[in-house]
């Protein structure tokens, strides 16, 4: 083989070279597949509503229990929770389109999270900036979660990392950053003025573009109503979540 048959043999016929391309080769076709999914609208939702929400509906306990503790709806955390748990990037790394994203999904990200933050690229983070589990956090603000006493502390990034792909442990994060967005956004003049639901929407949008400078200084100046009418990311969440949870 290739003018050497005693350096390039293959005597149980197990070829790793073989196995790796097959591997990349399924995995580049699932993640071309979950894209396409993505783009048709009512197919993203069935994916999401399949594998989000039935995470949803098997850490329901999980749920009640860390909104109480965190003072926030419950339906906010699994409006996040159905959305970003089915996230294209997670679905695409199942070995079946229907399964629950699990071993490969939190292995990518995990590693995905080691690398150095400085490979980063517009649509694709590494280190600190990676967004982790079902709550696809990131690692960065995970940390100062803890840190202000939102979440329970963890020993080290391992730890934490493991706590953020977890299924339950990573509902405690979605709630304490709901948590946090929800306290800040009370400090901002005319907030508590607003309906319940409306304070419910732009703590999403915030769960979605995180607590920015850019993003204060909108609310200083009293944006509520265009970013409740620009929308988007409450309406994919809590609106789809009230869609699922209704059986429509």
């Amino acid at each position: 083989m290739l003018g050497n048959p005693v350096r390039y043999t293959d005597p149980d016929g197990h070829s790793p070279l073989a196995f790796l391309i097959v591997l990349a080769g399924a995995t580049t076709a699932r993640l071309g597949s979950e894209y396409a999914i993505s783009r048709v609208g009512w197919m993203d939702r069935a994916r999401r509503d399949q594998l989000g929400g039935g995470l949803v509906t098997d850490v329901a306990d999980v749920i009640e229990r860390e909104a109480a503790a965190h003072s926030v709806d419950p339906v906010s955390v699994g409006a996040v929770l159905r959305h970003e748990s089915a996230a294209v990037e997670r679905r695409a790394l199942t070995i079946w389109p229907t399964s629950q994203p699990g071993v490969l999904a939190n292995l990518a990200e995990g590693l995905q999270s080691c690398l150095p933050e400085s490979w980063s690229t517009v649509s694709l983070h590494f280190g600190d900036m990676a967004s982790l589990g079902p709550g696809q956090m990131q690692l960065r603000r995970a940390r100062e979660l803890e840190e202000l006493g939102y979440v329970t502390p963890r020993n080290g990034d391992f730890e934490r990392r493991a706590a953020l792909l977890g299924r339950e442990t990573s509902v405690e994060y979605v709630a304490g950053m709901l948590q946090y967005l929800s306290d800040q956004l009370s400090t901002v003049q005319g907030f508590s003025a607003l309906s319940l639901e409306q304070q419910q929407r732009l703590v999403l949008t915030a769960y979605n573009l995180g607590w920015t400078d850019y993003f204060y200084a909108e609310m200083t100046q009293q944006r509520f109503e265009y970013w409740l009418q620009k929308g988007g990311y409450d309406r994919t969440t809590l609106d789809e979540y009230l869609r699922w949870s209704s059986g429509q």
